[in-house]
């Protein structure tokens, strides 16, 4: 073929960014501030293009959610980062191939952009299929799998330059022009085959965030290890720690207070010792012991989560936990409008130590120090 071949903007995933939206997404950039590490989150779209009414777990506006990402995607120019940030598609279908390929279209929409920011794809309790358990027995060929999912997000690619583990679904990357680290987290990291005795699966990602012995060696000695001097740290994941919210009785969160132990210390340039707290089951439990008071303090900027559909600031012993709204619309009447929107972006100002977090859309505009 010979010259151009132009392409309708309508035939994207998701059609054509509106004028309306397009002016709004404009005027909100403008109006970021100036300087700073910028870090635009998408959380919690939940995707579904088969709405059942019936269901109290349905989303009933979520088929747009491609369109959200056009109107994300916009800000990829303006930002330094830009993460979605897990519930990326609902998982509701009954369908373990209908949510890889909604998950992987949903993915490779922000991965492919020509945007200049850094890209990343987080997991969470939705994307892998395992929200089906509402429909009956969830077996292991039921649920999408770690190496599935890193085809899925491309992770052995290293599209960003980031380090991983073997491809990992968790990784670091060092912004040496802000002396920022982002540490991205998989806050579902279940054991996976293991299942019950009638051979269901015992930890669906629905219901179980865990870190893993792995992970938390990797954090510990990888991670938060050889950090340089005048660093300091951005940490992100699906599920924030759990602070400032209530958990329902059906759900479980195993190591976090040991992912909390290690940030705390690297915070304080201290060392810590801990293991899994008592009532972790046994393919769960992890321990570990590290060092940080040669390398020194590096503070923590931030812990950012979604999984919550809310916005939360708590800050802790030493760093602040920040919950970003639901990009998921469940009001009618946002419909068609900016509104459908929940995105935020954050941006640091690391000499001053203050984080501000402008919302597009429902999102509101925050901030906090550290």
């Amino acid at each position: 073929m010979v010259g151009k071949v132009n392409i309708d903007e309508s035939l994207d995933i998701g059609g054509k960014l509106s004028r309306s939206w397009a002016t709004q997404v404009d005027d909100f950039i403008a109006k970021l501030p100036a300087d700073g590490f910028k870090l635009a989150i998408v959380s919690d779209s939940h995707y579904e293009d088969l709405y059942d009414e019936s269901s109290p777990y349905s989303y009933q506006y979520t088929a747009d959610a491609f369109k959200h990402l056009n109107a994300f995607n916009r800000l990829g120019n303006a930002v330094n980062v830009m993460i979605a940030d897990g519930d990326n598609v609902n998982g509701l279908d009954g369908d373990v191939q209908h949510s890889i390929a909604d998950g992987t279209v949903y993915a490779t929409k922000l991965l492919q952009t020509s945007m200049t920011a850094d890209k990343y794809v987080m997991l969470g309790n939705h994307d892998d299929s395992s929200p089906q358990l509402r429909l009956g027995n969830l077996l292991p060929t039921d649920v999408i799998t770690d190496d599935q999912f890193k085809k899925m997000y491309q992770t052995d690619d290293l599209i960003n330059g980031e380090n991983r583990s073997d491809g990992s679904l968790y990784f670091y990357k060092d912004y040496a022009d802000q002396k920022i680290r982002v540490i991205g987290l998989n806050s579902f990291d279940v054991p996976e085959g293991v299942t019950n005795a009638d051979g269901t699966v015992k930890y669906p990602r629905y219901l179980i965030s865990n870190y893993s012995q792995n992970q938390v060696n990797w954090l510990a000695n990888v991670a938060l290890n050889n950090i340089p001097a005048n660093y300091q740290i951005v940490v992100v994941t699906h599920a924030p720690l759990p602070y400032g919210y209530s958990l329902t009785d059906e759900v479980k969160m195993y190591n976090q207070t040991v992912v909390k132990g290690l940030l705390d210390a690297v915070a304080t340039g201290t060392s810590y010792s801990g293991k899994s707290d008592d009532g972790t089951p046994a393919e769960c439990q992890v321990s570990i012991a590290a060092d940080f008071s040669s390398q020194g303090a590096r503070p923590i900027v931030g812990f950012f989560g979604g999984h919550v559909h809310k916005e939360i600031i708590k800050p802790l012993d030493h760093f602040t936990s920040c919950v970003v709204l639901a990009d998921a619309n469940i009001d009618q009447a946002n419909v068609g409008t900016i509104n459908e929107l929940g995105v935020t972006v954050v941006t640091i100002d690391t000499v001053n130590r203050k984080v501000m977090l402008n919302g597009l859309g429902r999102a509101t505009d925050r901030q906090f120090t550290y």
